[in-house]
């Protein structure tokens, strides 16, 4: 077995269960299943078979960096196998993607890569017209969700220095761009391996983080990436334009204007010309 599964969890002990379940429905029986709480005993309390027979390895993080990028972090560090793959708590593992990703991992071109997802019974766009390492695709096809079947080599992931636990969100834009930026091209399977679970009344980081904390996660993306991806037009523009739309919707004007203290392209400058005329009613100079 090659494979070590994360799911990081707080206070969803139904929804945790049910992510398990979904593993052990669809995987094999004797597949590495860490479980990481962050400062909570709910998922435990839904796990306590599970934990009892030894079909999961559960593990507290009452002390170390809270938060999801922290709690990855430790199950990381809690793995046994050479790969791990991170599943949301809210989501589910679908027939066939471990399988199939076991194949592929027992002779691998590449050391990270996802797969499609599905919500509301619709697979999302894919990113390729078929599986393959995504050396040349537009640079915003490279960059995934955790929640995207998403998994790494140990090693590489400690290399990089794993998840930023600062990052209260999009942690995982960061550690794609860490990884693109020492040339690691992600390997996409062009399969539904997930479904996201997006439609009760949970309320979520993305959706219950202020949006001037969001913007300073992309931000923070932006500034600690964009000097090692010089050489990439598209990775400059994908990374700055992200952010810049996150700072308008922020409504945050220091850090609309420590972004346009770099230098951007034409097309850029006239794209946030208009999107700052529309947020914040005029131009800001």
């Amino acid at each position: 077995m090659n494979l070590s599964i994360i799911i990081p969890t707080h206070s969803r002990g139904k929804q945790v269960l049910t992510a398990v379940k979904s593993i052990f429905q669809t995987c094999p029986v004797d597949i590495e299943v860490i479980v990481v709480e962050d400062r909570t005993t709910e998922g435990k309390m839904a796990l306590e078979e599970h934990i009892k027979q030894g079909l999961i390895k559960y593990v507290s993080n009452d002390t170390g960096p809270f938060g999801a990028a922290g709690t990855r972090n430790l199950g990381v560090s809690h793995a046994s196998h050479r790969y791990v793959l991170f599943l949301d708590d809210d989501d589910q593992i679908l027939p066939g993607y471990i399988e199939r990703l076991l194949d592929y991992l027992s002779n691998p071109t590449a050391n990270w890569g996802f797969c499609d997802q599905i919500r509301k019974s619709d697979e999302k766009k894919a990113r390729a017209n078929s599986s393959m390492i995504l050396s040349n695709a537009p640079f915003k096809n490279k960059i995934a969700a955790t929640s995207a079947g998403f998994w790494v080599q140990k090693d590489l992931f400690q290399k990089v220095g794993g998840f930023d636990h600062k990052q209260t969100v999009d942690e995982d834009t960061d550690l794609c761009c860490r990884l693109l930026a020492i040339g690691e091209n992600p390997y996409y399977m062009k399969f539904p391996g997930i479904k996201l679970n997006r439609d009760d009344n949970i309320d979520r980081l993305t959706s219950s983080t202020k949006t001037r904390m969001i913007a300073e996660c992309y931000k923070r993306t932006f500034d600690k990436n964009i000097y090692k991806l010089t050489h990439n037009v598209q990775a400059l523009e994908y990374l700055s334009d992200r952010t810049h739309r996150m700072i308008c919707k922020a409504y945050d004007t220091e850090l609309l204007q420590e972004l346009r203290s770099s230098k951007f392209s034409l097309k850029l400058r006239i794209i946030w010309f208009f999107r700052e005329a529309k947020y914040f009613r005029r131009i800001l100079n």
